[in-house]
């Protein structure tokens, strides 16, 4: 609607917008004095800093929160992608398979937060189905309709990974393609 935010594809047959690949800040939010909204242009959540708990429903429409995954956990692999974005379409795969299979018996919860479709639409329920059965994705891949978690993602857009160690606390943030380090930086938070 009117004032939601907005994310574009870097597709070079779409003209950028002004506010290319960036979240516009919802005029109609509640705001907490304490925790003041992130204007465009913020950097998102940061390294060394906790990540705010957020709930969002899963492709099947159950609310699931950040801190439900992160309970019990030795450290969590936070996702943010979109349908059309080609480098979360190229590390879907790899997630399940190089990160998830190998390193969720040992403690890491992976989740996946999906913003919009491949038509840089919102993403709803029916197309997360598409993509998590399309990827065989057996982590939980959240269908974030309304945007809520822009505020965490920043102005960088997607894909975005953050690993989070058990106390919630950001030690990896890469926007972009996943670090070939990646198995390391998990295996410093693993006991």
């Amino acid at each position: 609607g009117a004032g939601a935010g907005v994310w574009t594809a870097a597709d070079p047959g779409v003209a950028p917008s002004p506010d290319h690949g960036r979240i516009a800040a919802d005029p109609g939010a509640a705001s907490d004095a304490s925790e003041p909204d992130l204007p465009l242009g913020a950097a998102g959540a940061g390294l060394g800093e906790r990540l705010q708990d957020f709930e969002v429903p899963d492709c099947d429409g159950e609310m699931i929160s950040f801190s439900s995954v992160l309970s019990g956990a030795e450290a969590v692999l936070v996702n943010f992608g979109a349908g059309w974005c080609t480098e979360c379409i190229a590390e879907a795969p790899v997630l399940e398979t190089e990160i998830h299979a190998i390193y969720e018996p040992r403690g890491l919860r992976v989740m996946q937060v999906l913003l919009q479709d491949a038509n840089i639409a919102p993403i709803t329920r029916l197309e997360c189905r598409r993509w998590r059965d399309r990827f065989s994705l057996s982590f939980p891949v959240l269908a974030d309709t309304l945007q809520e978690t822009g505020a965490i993602v920043g102005d960088e857009g997607v894909p975005l990974n953050l690993l989070v160690d058990d106390e919630g606390v950001i030690r990896m943030r890469v926007h972009g393609a996943l670090p070939e380090d990646l198995g390391e930086q998990i295996e410093t938070l693993l006991r």
